[in-house]
C-alpha cells in the first residue's frame, strides 16, 4: 500500500467512525454527569467515611491522642474492636465509673493503666479517656 493509499484509507476509516457516532445532546451529557456524581457519592459514602477518632478529635483532643498512642492497637482505628472489645457504644453498656475502673485496673488481657507504683496514665488522662468513652452511646 502506497503513501497515498494509506492516507486515503485512514480518511475513509475516520469518516466511517464519525458517521456512526451521534453527538451527545445536553440531556445526555447532564445524565452522564449525574451518574458520575452518584457513583462518586456511593463509593465515598457521601462524606461518612470519617472515623470516630476524626469526628471526635476537636471535642476530645487529649482522649483521641491517648487512644491513638495506646488503645488503638487492641481496640481498632474506629473503636471497632479486635484483640480488645468494641468500644463504639461502650457508654451505653457501662457507666463512666465502670469505664474508669476498667482503664485503671484492667480486665482480662487489658493491662492496668493506673497500677500503684507503675501507672501508665495520669488521673487526668484517665478522666479524659473516661469522659470520651462514656459519650459513646
Amino acid at each position: 500500500m502506497g503513501k497515498t493509499d494509506k492516507k486515503a484509507f485512514a480518511r475513509s476509516c475516520a469518516a466511517t467512525l464519525t458517521m456512526n457516532v451521534k453527538p451527545k445532546t445536553n440531556l445526555t451529557r447532564i445524565a452522564s454527569m449525574m451518574l458520575g456524581i452518584l457513583a462518586v457519592a456511593v463509593v465515598t459514602g457521601c462524606g461518612s467515611s470519617r472515623t470516630i477518632l476524626q469526628q471526635d478529635a476537636a471535642q476530645y483532643p487529649e482522649a483521641v491522642r491517648l487512644y491513638q498512642n495506646g488503645c488503638i492497637t487492641c481496640h481498632g482505628s474506629n473503636l471497632q474492636g479486635g484483640i480488645g472489645l468494641n468500644l463504639q457504644h461502650v457508654g451505653s453498656r457501662l457507666t463512666a465509673a465502670q469505664i474508669r475502673h476498667r482503664i485503671e485496673v484492667g480486665s482480662g488481657p487489658m493491662p492496668a493503666y493506673a497500677a500503684p507504683g507503675d501507672a501508665i496514665l495520669t488521673s487526668a488522662q484517665i478522666t479524659a479517656l473516661t469522659n470520651w468513652l462514656a459519650s459513646k452511646k
